[in-house]
C-alpha cells in the first residue's frame, strides 16, 4: 500500500466512525425530538387527571415498549450509517475540492483563522489549526488583510518560538506560501509591530494540502 493510499484509507476510516455517530445521533438531537421528549411526561400527567391511574399505566407501558424498540434499533441504525459514511465523505470531498495524487486542492480557499493584531502584539505568535489537513502535510496558504499594514508585518512559521527572534527588516511578508505542519496540524502566525498604529485584521486561508 503506497503512502498516499494509506493516508487516505486511515483518513476515511477515522472520519467514517464520527460521521456515522453524528448521523445516528442527529434525529435525537433535533428540536422536534426534544419537544416530543418533553411532551411525554406532560401527556402522562394529563392522562392521569383525565382517565385515571390504570389508563396512565397502560399508556406508560406502551411508551416504554416503544422506547425499548428504539434502543434496540439504534445500534442497527449506527451500522447502516457506518456503511454509508464512506460514500458521504467522498461526496463531501468532491464538493469542496479535488484530489490529484497526494495533493488535495480546495475549490474555494478555506478560512483557517481571522486574527486582529494590535500594537501590543509585537513578537506575539498566534497558533493556527489546519483541522481538515492531515498530520505532517504540506499546506499551501494565503494571507489577506483589510487595512494597510505598513506598521505591522506577519509571517507564517512552523514553530511558536519564531516570534521573539524575528527582525523587522528580515520578515519576508509573503502573501502566499507553503509550510509543513507537524502531527498536531498547527502552524503559527508571528507578528512584528511598530507603535502607534491602528489594529490590522489578517485572514489566513488554506488553498491545498499534500501528504
Amino acid at each position: 500500500m503506497s503512502g498516499v493510499v494509506r493516508v487516505r484509507f486511515w483518513r476515511y476510516l477515522r472520519r467514517a466512525f464520527w460521521n456515522a455517530l453524528l448521523n445516528t445521533a442527529r434525529p435525537f438531537l433535533s428540536s422536534g425530538a426534544f419537544l416530543k421528549f418533553l411532551s411525554l411526561p406532560a401527556f402522562l400527567l394529563l392522562l392521569l387527571f383525565l382517565s385515571g391511574w390504570n389508563q396512565m399505566q397502560d399508556e406508560a407501558a406502551v411508551l416504554l415498549a416503544g422506547a425499548g424498540a428504539v434502543l434496540v434499533a439504534v445500534p442497527l441504525f449506527f451500522v447502516v450509517n457506518l456503511l454509508l459514511a464512506p460514500f458521504r465523505i467522498l461526496a463531501d470531498e468532491k464538493r469542496i475540492g479535488t484530489w490529484t495524487g497526494g495533493l488535495y486542492t480546495y475549490n474555494e480557499p478555506q478560512l483557517l483563522a481571522t486574527i486582529r493584531i494590535t500594537p501590543d502584539d509585537d513578537n506575539r505568535v498566534f497558533p493556527i489549526f489546519a483541522k481538515d489537513a492531515e498530520p505532517n502535510s504540506l499546506i499551501s496558504y494565503k494571507i489577506e488583510s483589510e487595512q494597510s499594514e505598513h506598521r505591522v508585518k506577519v509571517q507564517v512559521c512552523f514553530s511558536k518560538k519564531t516570534g521573539p527572534i524575528m527582525n523587522w527588516g528580515t520578515i519576508r511578508q509573503d502573501r502566499r506560501g507553503g509550510i509543513r505542519v507537524g502531527k498536531d496540524r498547527k502552524m503559527y502566525l508571528a507578528a512584528k509591530t511598530r507603535p502607534e498604529y491602528d489594529a490590522v485584521t489578517f485572514r489566513i486561508y488554506m488553498l491545498s494540502w499534500e501528504v
